[in-house]
């Protein structure tokens, strides 16, 4: 038997798995599979921003300041599309009308007239254009449902939602403060709404009631919301939009990093 010594390297014996093939050079790889064909739908996109910026204003500003510039001349192509191809629309939400409660409920956003004027902008470029009354607070601006319609209709709003107030996880206990602060003497009141609202609890995470609420007054704020639309001329809140305009960018599907 031979000896060998602890500094010699030990030979693996076991089985080893064999070397992977090379992969083929570019050139032979499969040519790109033609693309399947698919559905065209709509995408939602949301977000919170101030409508000021650029609907009103910025726009505005192009339009005075470059006169027929290149931005000037594209902002009017899209309008243009947008209006004749009805490729897009936008939801505008106003909480209240009420410039003092717009200060102390959502500070730093832009006043109710400003989101009626981008209201009104859209509008007159033929962009579809609706209003989303959010959040609706019991016993705070709930009796504004009607009024916020009536303003967005004459400001050119053909499609109309509505949000119930939600104050998921944190935000409860953030809103309760809030209202300590601001509204005391409506606090007890308007958390009793809510929970009426949520089936006794401060939020309800539930698909299907979460955004609307339950009970019987769920229901009168969804009665008072539709009366408002139907006297107002408020054609309801899925925006009319057509997908006829798109076209599929080439018929293969492209590599990453084309």
């Amino acid at each position: 038997m031979t000896r060998r010594s602890i500094l010699s390297p030990v030979r693996d014996e076991r089985p080893q798995a064999p070397e992977p093939a090379p992969s083929p050079p570019l050139e032979s790889q499969p040519a790109a599979r033609p693309i399947k064909p698919s559905r065209v739908a709509k995408l939602h996109v949301g977000g919170y921003f101030d409508p000021k910026h650029p609907t009103v204003e910025a726009f505005q500003k192009l339009k005075v300041d470059l006169r027929r510039s290149q931005q000037d001349m594209l902002l009017e192509a899209m309008e243009d599309f947008v209006a004749k191809h009805q490729a897009a629309g936008a939801f505008i939400s106003i909480t209240t009308l009420d410039s003092d409660l717009t200060r102390i409920l959502e500070p730093r956003s832009s006043a109710p007239a400003g989101r009626l004027a981008a209201l009104e902008e859209l509008s007159r470029a033929g962009v579809p254009a609706g209003v989303l009354v959010a959040p609706i607070i019991p016993g705070l601006n709930d009796h504004e449902i009607p009024g916020i319609i009536e303003a967005a209709a004459r400001a050119g709003a053909r499609y109309a939602g509505y949000v119930v107030l939600r104050l998921p996880h944190a935000v409860g206990p953030l809103f309760e403060e809030w209202l300590e602060q601001h509204f005391p003497d409506r606090k007890t009141r308007i958390l009793g709404r809510v929970r009426e609202l949520r089936g006794g609890r401060l939020n309800d995470p539930n698909f299907g009631t979460r955004m609307r609420g339950q009970g019987v007054f769920a229901e009168l704020i969804k009665n008072v919301f539709t009366l408002a639309c139907r006297q107002n001329g408020i054609e309801g809140r899925h925006l009319r939009m057509s997908t006829d305009a798109f076209r599929r960018p080439g018929g293969t599907q492209r590599l990453l990093f084309e």
